[in-house]
């Protein structure tokens, strides 16, 4: 259950432990087809407000992670990380003149990806 290069967990491998996965990652590849005008990547990710629990990263965290519903190998920090890095890739940039700190360059804890 690992990338034969890497060893890693793939996005596709949980996917298939988790499908709510391939839901979360259509709402992505949905916001990159067909980006709002001010679109946000980090409010898209996060919800706009700190402690607020309705960006995609939400909906990832039932999934994935610590505090993820299901058990075993869905329940790694690993887990999160690979499934958090690829949605936050499939998102596209901010619109031009967003002001947060992705746009920034202050990216943060989302270096590793």
């Amino acid at each position: 259950m690992t990338d034969r290069r890497s060893g890693r967990l793939t996005f596709e491998e949980l996917a298939e432990l988790a499908p709510g996965l391939d839901f979360v990652l259509g709402y992505a590849n949905h916001y990159r087809e067909d980006t709002p005008p001010g679109f946000c990547l980090f409010e898209a990710f996060y919800g706009s407000f700190p402690g607020e629990e309705w960006g995609l990263r939400a909906h990832l965290r039932r999934l994935v992670g610590p505090r993820a519903v299901g058990g075993g190998v869905l329940r790694t920090r690993e887990a999160y990380e690979v499934a958090h890095c690829k949605i936050f890739e499939t998102l596209p940039p901010c619109s031009p003149g967003c002001t947060c700190p992705v746009r920034r360059g202050e990216k943060g804890g989302l270096a590793r990806c």
